[in-house]
């Protein structure tokens, strides 16, 4: 009964006539392997990543949930880390937030080829300067101090949380260093390999 309904859900996408599209939903990271057998073909994946403060403090601003910031970085860890496990033996374009944010027009071009001539997806066309200055504005978006976080380059083993998430907890500090560990691992490229080692006793309880 299940997969007769999940077969109605993606009839849209086996239809040939709406190839290309394109699906973003969060819980995909989640979910994904268990709509892979309903569809006609093996889709490309566009895994794309952002600075899990900024991801964490965005969930704790939200007008009903207000999720902790601990928590939101605990959910930033387990759904890239599902969606590297569940995309890792697919055509798989990786690109973040920063990059595009930092150099869009070289970034967005570098995916349209990668997508076109790597994973063979028929994309109807790149996209113009003029079309991503009018829909990239930095001025615009959220998190535009994390743009400039050279955590990276430190030792992350005695990083400290920012000021935006001002604790002294030593399990949050802890649990800020893993994150930022796999960050800079995606930011490098390690984390999308087989042999990367994650901490399986990050969860989202």
């Amino acid at each position: 009964q299940l997969f007769n309904e999940g077969r109605k859900a993606v009839a849209f996408f086996n239809e040939k006539r709406n190839y290309p599209w394109m699906l973003k939903d969060p819980r995909l990271c989640i979910t994904f392997r268990m709509w892979l057998p309903l569809l006609n073909f093996i889709p490309a994946i566009l895994f794309t990543y952002r600075h899990p403060l900024d991801v964490a403090l965005s969930m704790h601003k939200r007008e009903f949930e207000k999720f902790r910031v601990e928590r939101g970085l605990r959910m930033w860890y387990v759904y890239n880390r599902r969606a590297v496990e569940q995309s890792h033996d697919l055509c798989r374009v990786a690109t973040s937030h920063h990059a595009i944010m930092t150099q869009p027009q070289q970034e967005l071009s570098r995916i349209y080829s990668e997508l076109r001539d790597i994973c063979g997806v028929p994309v109807p066309r790149q996209l113009s300067s003029e079309d991503i200055a009018d829909f990239i504005d930095i001025k615009l978006q959220h998190g535009r101090s994390t743009l400039k976080d050279d955590s990276c380059s430190k030792d992350l083993s005695i990083l400290q949380p920012p000021e935006s998430w001002p604790t002294n907890d030593e399990n949050h500090i802890e649990l800020y260093r893993e994150v930022m560990r796999v960050y800079c691992a995606l930011e490098s490229g390690d984390a999308l390999k087989s042999s990367f080692q994650w901490d399986s006793n990050i969860r989202d309880d």
